[in-house]
């Protein structure tokens, strides 16, 4: 921590020491700065809403609050450097970050290490941050050991995207990842029996980051596998892991079902690919719906949307105050404006595709894209829940990566997660 973050910690602690000696209050270094109003920092992800649409909800704040400014800094599109960079500064390194906005799974992390403070009773009550407002998910996200240490700002889901031209008319989406593979092979034969190129099969997000791990358990979980599905088993039904890490090995190989480019990609080159008729399926989040439908987009009048025929991973962020925080007020203030307002939750429904936190953003819609981030919703799963999570899902992304680029065979891979994940898990 900085000497001046010190001092002004410092002044806050003894300020509130000699307002309880004059019977205004309990003293505790806890609550400093809980009630401070002003200028605040807002750090979040990458903003790839249509039109910069977090940017304008913080303009719009800071339009009606000119004394609690807020400055908004955008994070790296990577949530591995996003989580790099919310730590660094959340243990001193630079300036704070009054409100941090938080992956889901990260929640445990943060809390364990005091880096936030949790929405106790009062804050709930004084800024309208009911849970009964906001889809179960999305709120139970936020939580860890019992209390609620951040608000959901921005669910997401994973949707299948893929080509209604390609697949025709009669032709119906797939209900499984082996039907999808089948069918990817149907589309290539009869392309080839036309004289055409093959197309890209399934676009995921294979590239060593957070991505991986996400997709590696989907795509586990869709063959009756799991990975740390509790702080005390690495592995669940082994075979069935060995075979899902089988089918990645085989779609990876040249003219398999996964694009060798893919093994590069994150979110924005995955859809970018799709965009540009590389692919046949996609796995992306729903504000892809958003760019592939804009009327330039070459593919607006050919995309089909379902849910993923397995069930995906719950994705998406929260919001988070500091404990280096000193204007908790505005912070708090500001991360209702955030979660609580109908008008901003449905704009970034509208020009994000985030799916709204809040339960009145469904009420009333009845279009494709709506029912299908329902659906998904309905059967998503969640990533392994572990105050080292990190670790954990380091692991995992060392595992996969290696069976993509054919550098470990699928049951090496499940014997190193058994063995390494137990230390994973527990922070070893």
């Amino acid at each position: 921590m900085s000497a001046a973050r010190r001092a002004r910690l410092a002044l806050a602690i003894l300020l509130t020491c000699l307002g309880c000696a004059v019977g205004v209050g309990a003293c505790s270094s806890g609550t400093s700065g809980d009630d401070g109003a002003g200028p605040i920092t807002f750090a979040a992800i990458a903003d790839f809403t249509n039109g910069h649409q977090i940017g304008k909800a913080v303009d719009r704040w800071n339009a009606a609050h000119p004394d609690q400014h807020v400055r908004y800094i955008e994070l790296s599109e990577s949530a591995d450097e996003q989580r790099s960079q919310l730590v660094a500064t959340a243990q001193g390194s630079g300036e704070c970050y009054d409100v941090n906005s938080l992956d889901v799974v990260w929640t445990a992390e943060f809390a364990r290490g005091h880096l936030v403070v949790p929405l106790d009773e009062r804050e709930s009550h004084r800024y309208g941050i009911n849970k009964d407002l906001f889809v179960s998910a999305s709120w139970e996200s936020g939580r860890y050991r019992n209390q609620q240490w951040a608000v959901p700002f921005l669910a997401n889901v994973p949707l299948l995207f893929y080509r209604r031209d390609l697949l025709g008319p009669a032709t119906k989406p797939p209900a499984s990842l082996q039907e999808m593979i089948s069918q990817i092979g149907s589309v290539n034969h009869r392309r080839a029996q036309a004289g055409q190129e093959p197309i890209g099969g399934f676009g995921g997000q294979f590239a060593h980051y957070e991505g991986l791990t996400v997709n590696a358990l989907e795509i586990v979980r869709a063959l009756g596998g799991d990975l740390a599905p509790r702080p005390n088993q690495a592995v669940s039904q082994a075979d069935a892991v060995r075979t899902a890490l089988g089918l990645l090995a085989a779609g990876a190989r040249p003219g398999g079902w996964i694009p060798q480019a893919d093994l590069a990609y994150k979110e924005q080159g995955t859809w970018e690919a799709f965009l540009h008729g590389q692919l046949l399926f996609m796995r992306n989040w729903p504000y892809a719906y958003k760019l592939l439908t804009a009327p330039t987009s070459p593919v607006a009048d050919k995309v089909g949307i379902e849910p993923l025929p397995w069930s995906g991973v719950l994705g998406g962020h929260n919001l988070a105050v500091s404990t280096c925080s000193t204007h908790r007020a505005t912070a708090w203030s500001f991360v209702s404006y955030l979660a609580t307002n109908l008008d901003v939750q449905t704009t970034m429904l509208r020009d994000g595709g985030y799916p709204p936190v809040l339960q009145a953003g469904y009420q009333g819609r009845q279009d494709d894209f709506t029912k299908a981030i329902l659906a998904a919703l309905a059967h998503a799963g969640t990533r392994p829940v572990s105050p080292y999570y990190a670790a954990v899902s380091g692991t995992i992304q060392d595992a996969v990566s290696s069976v993509l680029n054919q550098a470990r065979r699928p049951a090496d891979a499940v014997d190193f997660l058994a063995a390494n994940l137990p230390d994973a898990l527990h922070g070893g």
